[in-house]
């Protein structure tokens, strides 16, 4: 999203950025990649073999929200963990890439809506809203959840912030 409001922006009306990654944190982008790498090609081979259709459960954690539960066989699935895999081997030339895009208030006076996943450290959450900050109507929120999958465990918060982006508000 970021990449097309740089590279088009009179055709962005304003956004909604949900838990965004860093794309300064190239450090631990680069410690992860590897290891990375490796789970989700084991993980996409497990769910080709249906390994992950018997054992999925294993996966989700306890506390998962139910819509969490209900999307485990697509966000599980060989198609998204292979897709996963490829993201993370591109990591480091995506962070380029938006990091390029990032000038003082390049998005002007569009509306934009930052939520970041409660509990992160002070760091991440102060990159969060430096994101907000990119636009005269960016607002910055810390979600209820510490959950990564703000839009299963907040819906409501990341349709109300949708709402807000499109009745041009912040």
């Amino acid at each position: 999203m970021r990449l097309f409001a740089g590279r088009w922006p009179e055709s962005t009306f304003g956004m909604v950025l949900l838990d965004v990654s860093d794309e300064n944190a190239t450090t631990a982008l680069n410690a992860a990649r590897t290891p990375l790498a490796v789970q989700f090609a084991a993980e996409s081979t497990a769910a080709r073999l249906g390994v992950v259709r018997l054992f999925g459960d294993l996966l989700i954690p306890d506390n998962a929200p139910p819509l969490a539960r209900w999307a485990a066989p697509v966000v599980y699935g060989p198609g998204s963990l292979t897709a996963a895999g490829a993201e993370v081997a591109a990591s480091l030339d995506s962070a380029r890439q938006v990091r390029a895009t990032v000038r003082p208030a390049v998005w002007g006076d569009r509306p934009i809506v930052v939520v970041a996943a409660a509990g992160q450290p002070t760091a991440a959450l102060d990159a969060q809203r430096r994101l907000a900050g990119l636009s005269s109507r960016g607002c910055f929120l810390i979600a209820g959840t510490t959950d990564h999958y703000i839009h299963y465990a907040q819906p409501d918060l990341v349709v109300r912030a949708a709402q807000d982006v499109r009745a041009g508000r912040c």
